[in-house]
């Protein structure tokens, strides 16, 4: 994630702060959830999925499948 952040926007960037601080619990979040802990709204945390270049799909839960 390191060669991509500085090319994030600000509430990306609380995206990969929220992921690094916790990244066991990251991986199993859900959309709302990972949004709620950095303090940005989903479409933020789909847009961080992409930057990464993650092929994402998003379940009826907001779950994220990559």
């Amino acid at each position: 994630m390191s060669g991509v952040y500085s090319s994030l926007t600000k509430a990306e960037k609380k995206v990969v702060d929220a992921v690094q601080s916790n990244p066991e619990e990251a991986v199993l979040a859900t959309v709302t959830d990972l949004a709620e802990r950095a303090g940005v709204g989903e479409t933020s945390v789909i847009r961080f999925c992409r930057a990464l270049g993650l092929n994402v799909e998003i379940q009826h839960d907001s779950q994220i499948i990559a």
